[in-house]
């Protein structure tokens, strides 16, 4: 079994483990090495707010299966995104 020090790789030293389960977090932990690192090495940001937004943009197009108007198709996006008061007339 490798040591800590031996590549400087906790996933590696995992990955050779007697456990099924911890062999695979550290197989799972090496093949992410990379994004993991990206997230703290870009002052821990994420595309989590955009991919929220798409996540409503989608239901809304799920939802608005039937609009053949742009324009009420834009007004409910932005109404199921929260860009929008319902009593505001437009």
């Amino acid at each position: 079994m490798p040591s800590a020090n031996s590549d400087g790789h906790f996933g590696e030293l995992i990955r050779h483990s007697a456990s099924d389960e911890i062999a695979r977090l550290g197989r799972t932990l090496t093949q992410w090495r990379a994004a993991f690192l990206a997230y703290w090495a870009t002052g821990r940001s994420s595309n989590g707010g955009t991919e929220a937004v798409n996540g409503l943009i989608e239901l809304a197009r799920r939802i608005a299966r039937g609009f053949t108007n742009y324009d009420n198709y834009r007004l409910r996006t932005l109404l199921n995104a929260g860009g929008l008061d319902p009593l505001t007339p437009t």
